[in-house]
């Protein structure tokens, strides 16, 4: 079948603009695992992997397709991702050897490729929202933010003590040097002019 009959064919069974990130929603039949699936030639397809073919080209041998924005029946090809069996294993399978119930390498990527996909009213409307929660939050327990703020600083010392010490440094002398310079009225990066106020 042709890509344009395929994608006609399919166009008339999908939503478009569904959900929060805008997936395509197939409206038609689906397998026991929750994919959209049709069928060609007395043989059943997964649809989402025929869009990406008819998008993307082909699929490489190995790869499988994972869905960015978790949902299973969306077959936008803007969301979806050739993989390959290992890495889908790690967007979806926690390592049970060990007690970590968060992930913060997949969620910060998950984050970004659902951000990538937004409008700018989205954008918009998801900064707005996230700033009402985080003054809601520190409105109704400002003791549990300022713990969160502190353990959140000595894990990044944790990471890299010196590198953190030697930016807080750096950000003390850019700001000492600020209200130097609104203090002369002149910029001593600017003009070269170095003045002690080590007496002052």
């Amino acid at each position: 079948m042709a890509d344009i009959e395929l994608r006609e064919r399919l166009f008339k069974r999908i939503q478009r603009d569904y959900g929060e990130y805008g997936c395509w929603q197939w409206t038609g039949a689906h397998n026991f695992k929750g994919y959209g699936h049709v069928g060609i030639n007395s043989k059943w397809h997964a649809v989402h992997r025929l869009m990406y073919e008819s998008f993307c080209g082909p699929i490489k041998d190995g790869l499988e397709i994972h869905h960015w924005c978790e949902n299973k029946r969306c077959c936008n090809p803007s969301h979806m991702l050739a993989v390959s069996s290992r890495e889908h294993k790690k967007y979806h399978h926690y390592d049970r050897s060990k007690p970590v119930t968060y992930r913060p390498k997949l969620a910060a990527e998950r984050y970004r490729l659902r951000r990538a996909a937004m409008t700018p009213e989205q954008l918009a409307a998801s900064n707005a929202h996230a700033t009402t929660l985080a003054r809601e939050r520190r409105k109704r327990d400002p003791e549990h933010v300022r713990a969160l703020d502190r353990a959140k600083y000595a894990r990044r010392i944790a990471r890299d003590p010196e590198g953190l010490r030697s930016r807080t440094r750096a950000k003390l002398a850019r700001r000492r040097q600020r209200k130097k310079d609104l203090l002369w009225g002149f910029s001593t990066v600017t003009t070269g002019v170095q003045v002690d106020f080590s007496d002052w």
